[in-house]
């Protein structure tokens, strides 16, 4: 597997799509942003792209920041949603207290009345001004994205406090 840097029209094209999306402001010019076999997106300063002159065999470098999906869809990361949500004006939802626990641990969102605005797609979770993801708005529920390994399964009392 070898990582490849993105001509600058599908950057472009890129930052085009999620700010469609999320009515936001995202610039990517002045930045390396490199794709992989398995359809990942990675941003990084333009030094890494000294290392793949080399022909060394990098699979990933800088910031894992999106994938695209089977469907050719664009799918942010943690990182990438708090990126995102800089400058985001649309499909933003406010989750309450007990909807991020749900999210924080693995669990779907089920339908609640404050994503009535939302459109069916891609959306980035906010709880207090802080972004904790993207999931997918089917019209009944958000589709949890959180990977396995940062689901926290058993929160204690004084963790619960913190939210």
């Amino acid at each position: 597997m070898k990582l490849n840097r993105m001509p600058k029209i599908e950057v472009r094209s890129l930052c085009t799509e999620i700010n469609g999306i999320f009515s936001s402001s995202l610039d990517l010019t002045g930045f390396a942003v490199f794709s992989n076999n398995k359809n990942r997106i990675f941003v990084s300063t333009s030094l890494v792209e000294s290392f793949l002159k080399l022909h060394l065999n990098i699979e990933k470098a800088g910031l894992y920041f999106a994938s695209r999906t089977h469907a050719g869809e664009i799918r942010l990361t943690i990182e990438g949603s708090q990126v995102v949500f800089q400058s985001a004006n649309k499909n933003i939802f406010h989750a309450d207290k007990n909807q991020i626990m749900e999210l924080v641990r693995g669990i779907d969102i089920d339908y609640s009345d404050s994503m009535k605005t939302l459109e069916n797609g891609f959306v980035l979770v906010v709880y207090e001004n802080d972004c904790y993801g993207c999931g997918r708005f089917t019209g009944k529920k958000i589709v949890n994205y959180v990977k396995k390994s940062n689901r926290i399964k058993n929160l204690k009392e004084s963790l619960t406090k913190t939210f």
